[in-house]
């Protein structure tokens, strides 16, 4: 979890199990205002499926108020194991 300071909102990231079955697991994000209220729908952070996204990290960017959030990646894991992979979400 962390805190935007200038959209006073939090993006809260967890791992998640809900497409396990079709795919593996998935990173989820959901923004949630400062008196702990969600200010919309959670999301899935990585655009692509099919592998194991796990450990989830999330820092704030002040300077552009975004979010860069981490994870570990599975997709080229027969290869070199696994990876960090990232995208950037708004605040």
């Amino acid at each position: 979890m962390a805190y935007s300071e200038t959209s006073k909102v939090y993006l809260v990231v967890r791992e998640d199990e809900r497409n396990y079955a079709a795919w593996a697991t998935d990173i989820y994000g959901r923004l949630v205002g400062a008196e702990g209220v969600p200010t919309g729908p959670d999301f899935r952070v990585p655009k692509s499926g099919g592998h194991e996204d796990l450990s989830p990290a999330v820092a704030w960017n002040g300077s552009e108020d975004d979010f860069p959030v981490v994870w570990s990646d599975s997709r080229d894991a027969e290869d070199h194991g696994s990876e960090i992979y990232g995208r950037l979400v708004a605040g």
